[in-house]
Order: C-alpha cells, then sequence, then structure tokens
C-alpha cells in the first residue's frame, strides 16, 4: 500500500461559533420577559406564608370596648320607625363637615349641612375661666361643664349655652339617633361606585367632627341642667349614647364600630356624673361600669392566630358567623379577597371554594341596601382593581417589583399578579 492508497482523515469539524447578537437578544429576552413573569410568583412564593399570618383579625381590644358598650344598649333613645334609613344616612352626612378631599368617589351633593358654629369660633377668653376649652376650641371641657351647673354661671355664658343648645344642628342629629336603621354609605355615597375607585381609598367619616357632637351635647345638656329641665339634660347625654350605637349597629369598617364604642364610653361617663349630680341612683351603677375591665376577648376572633392557614379560617369563620358585628364582617370580607396573595396556587387559579362559599354567605347575609351591595362588590374586587398609588414614588425596589408584576399582569391576564405585587412591594410583609 502506497502512501496514495492511505484515507485521508476529514478536517476536524469546527464548533460552531453562537452569533454574538443572537446570545444577546436570550439574554435581553430572559430579562425582560422571564425574569419579570417570576416577579409576582417569587414575592408570592417567599412572602406568602408571612403574608397571610399578618392578615389574622386584630381587633381584640376593639371587642372588648364594644362588649362594655352592650351594658349601655337600656340607655340609648326610643327608636322612631318613620325615619327611613336612607333619611337618616343623609342626615348623618350633613352632620359631617364637607368632604373636600380628592377621590373617585362621587359623595351625594346635599343643598346645606348642619351649622356647628363652634367648629370655626375660638371661646372668648372671659367665659368659663374653669372649664376653659380642652377637646374643641369653641367649647368649654365638656368634662367639667356639667360640674359647674350649681355654682351658677354669668349672664354672657347663659347666652353661649343657649345658643349651643338651640343650634339647628340637633334636629338633624335626632334623625339619626331615634332611626332604626341608618344606610351611611347610601346617605353619602352616589351608585354605582366608579370603576376607577378602590376600596383603599373610600372616604370614612370624620372622627373628630363626630366626637365634636358628643362633647357638644354635654354643653347642651349643661343648659337644660341649668334650667332644670332634668329631663331633657338626661335625653340630650342618652343621644351620646344612641349615636354610639349608630355606628356600632349600621357601621361598615372597623373604624365605625371603634369610634361607636368611644362615642358610648363618653355618653356613659357623662350619664354617670349627671347622675351623681342629681342623686339618681343609676349613678353606683354606671361607676361600677366605668370601672370594670372587662377581660373577654374577642368570641369571633377566636385564640391568637400563628399562621396563614389559621389567620384564613378565622376570617372565614367571622364573614360566615351571622350573629358577629357587621363592621367587622365588612373588613373580613376585604381581607378575604387577598387570599390569593398567600399561595402560588391561588395566585394563578383564584381563591379556592373555602373563600367563595364564605363570601357567597355573606352576599346573601349581610347587605341591607343597594349601597351595601355595592360596598361587597368592590370589597371582594379589591385585588384585581387598580391600586391607589401607595408607598413613595422614589422608592427604587419596589417600584421595580411593582412594574415586573405589571408586566406579567399583562401578559398573563391575570391581574392577581400585579395586585398581590402591590401589597408585598409595599405593605407590611416587607416593612
Amino acid at each position: 500500500m502506497t502512501e496514495s492508497d492511505v484515507p485521508l482523515k476529514p478536517p476536524p469539524k469546527r464548533k460552531a461559533q453562537a452569533n454574538p447578537l443572537l446570545r444577546a437578544a436570550a439574554i435581553l429576552a430572559t430579562v425582560v420577559v422571564i425574569i419579570p413573569m417570576l416577579v409576582p410568583f417569587g414575592l408570592v412564593g417567599v412572602l406568602g406564608e408571612r403574608f397571610g399570618a399578618y392578615m389574622q383579625p386584630r381587633y381584640t381590644n376593639t371587642d372588648e370596648r364594644l362588649n362594655r358598650a352592650d351594658a349601655m344598649r337600656r340607655f340609648a333613645l326610643p327608636k322612631d320607625p318613620s325615619i327611613a334609613p336612607l333619611q337618616a344616612g343623609l342626615a348623618f352626612n350633613a352632620l359631617q363637615p364637607a368632604d373636600t378631599r380628592k377621590s373617585a368617589f362621587s359623595l351625594v351633593e346635599l343643598p346645606s349641612r348642619a351649622d356647628a358654629f363652634w367648629r370655626d369660633e375660638e371661646l372668648e377668653p372671659g367665659l368659663f375661666p374653669k372649664a376653659r376649652p380642652t377637646q374643641v376650641r369653641g367649647l368649654p371641657n365638656p368634662n367639667l361643664i356639667l360640674g359647674l351647673v350649681p355654682a351658677g354661671f354669668s349672664k354672657e355664658e347663659r347666652e353661649f349655652l343657649e345658643r349651643v343648645a338651640t343650634a339647628p344642628i340637633w334636629r338633624t342629629l335626632d334623625s339619626v339617633t331615634r332611626a332604626p336603621a341608618v344606610d351611611m354609605l347610601g346617605g353619602r355615597f352616589r351608585l354605582p361606585y366608579p370603576d376607577s375607585a378602590h376600596v383603599f381609598e373610600m372616604p370614612l367619616s370624620k372622627f373628630a367632627a363626630t366626637k365634636e357632637l358628643a362633647y357638644a351635647s354635654q354643653v347642651r345638656a349643661a343648659y337644660h341642667l341649668s334650667r332644670q329641665q332634668r329631663d331633657s339634660a338626661e335625653n340630650v347625654l342618652r343621644s351620646i349614647v344612641s349615636l354610639g350605637f349608630v355606628l356600632i349597629d349600621n357601621g361598615t369598617t372597623l373604624i365605625d364600630e371603634s369610634l361607636g364604642a368611644i362615642l358610648v364610653g363618653i355618653g356613659r361617663t357623662a350619664l354617670t356624673d349627671y347622675y351623681a349630680l342629681t342623686k339618681n341612683p343609676e349613678a353606683t351603677a354606671l361607676k361600677a361600669l366605668n370601672e370594670t375591665k372587662s377581660n373577654e376577648v374577642a368570641r369571633a376572633a377566636g385564640p391568637a392566630t400563628r399562621s396563614a392557614a389559621e389567620a384564613r379560617a378565622a376570617m372565614i369563620a367571622i364573614v360566615r358567623d351571622s350573629t358577629a358585628r357587621r363592621g367587622i364582617r365588612f373588613e373580613m370580607l376585604t381581607m378575604l379577597s387577598f387570599t390569593p396573595c398567600t399561595n402560588l396556587r391561588e395566585l394563578a387559579f383564584g381563591s379556592r371554594g373555602d373563600v367563595t362559599e364564605a363570601i357567597q354567605l355573606a352576599r346573601k347575609q349581610l347587605p341591607r341596601y343597594p349601597s351595601e351591595v355595592a360596598l361587597i362588590d368592590l370589597s371582594t374586587r379589591a385585588l384585581t382593581r387598580e391600586f391607589p398609588p401607595m408607598g413613595r414614588p422614589d422608592a427604587v425596589i419596589p417600584q421595580f417589583l411593582l412594574g415586573a408584576a405589571s408586566f406579567a399582569s399583562g401578559i398573563l391576564q391575570n391581574p392577581r399578579l400585579k395586585g398581590c405585587a402591590t401589597l408585598m412591594a409595599f405593605g407590611q410583609p416587607l416593612g
């Protein structure tokens, strides 16, 4: 065999060199498409359990105050069945100062609002030197004013007390406190709620303005007592208790419930002072009630929760409980709408049957008016609606997470991705 007969070996094949442009494009696609897709799932995967545990009901202190308030129901004023719920709701709205805050919600336009002159005026320096203003700048100290009745008032002080006692606002308040039921939402907001509205930005009642009515009522009662009109003075103080129960029984938020309990407490203390001053034996019972510290925990809340599963079960139990307080049930409905943020399965496919069944049951049991039906629709869709601005716009990492989740949410047509990322990027779990 000659050298020419030896078969030539083919040259070794060179490995194909990847096109740098294709490699860059693949990397770019990973960064631009795949990573944003992973962001919301990664957030829920890492923080879902923590977020779920954070959702546990926390209102034991409020419930204790509400339990104490219930003992005052016999001091509430009699109801007038001729007052319709919407009429009372409009009256409650008229008791509030005009709301100038920007909001997506459309407010009911009232022809006029009840005048409370003490909100805008300073109490003259020479009036009530032993009861100068504390809670409200235009009113004498409500905690001291009844005690000054036996010593008497000056002519100018009597004129001031009469001005408070005869203010037109009290006719409006009577329409609220004597109503068997109050449509608080229907009296304040126009239906339907706009698509741009989110339950997180729903304007709340003016906390301070409502408490001012309780303080002014004590001043009003001092006027009647100084004129020996004891029945009128007592009914004025009982109206504070009645106003508290309006919020407790008709409110749709935990804040409504809490403010109601505070108002009942103000009325309880004022009635205690009044009964002691007039030698009424009710003073002893009310004094004991004022000094009692309730050790009861919230019946609906149950034991302290330790996990997302326990928090979930507690919320479902509250929503399903027809005897639980209305404001708390409304609050828990909103919280239940966020359960897809606690696990990957519900993030991808929506809430499981235990949540949807509880919500459907509440839809049948809880709302009394179209305004409350609309609130339930708003609350149960809170996760999938556009959230109001949250957090600082210059917070780089949260804004990046939200941007990535928004992209993924649009591509996959799953608004839960953006909603959960918003809560976790700007909410307590990352705090």
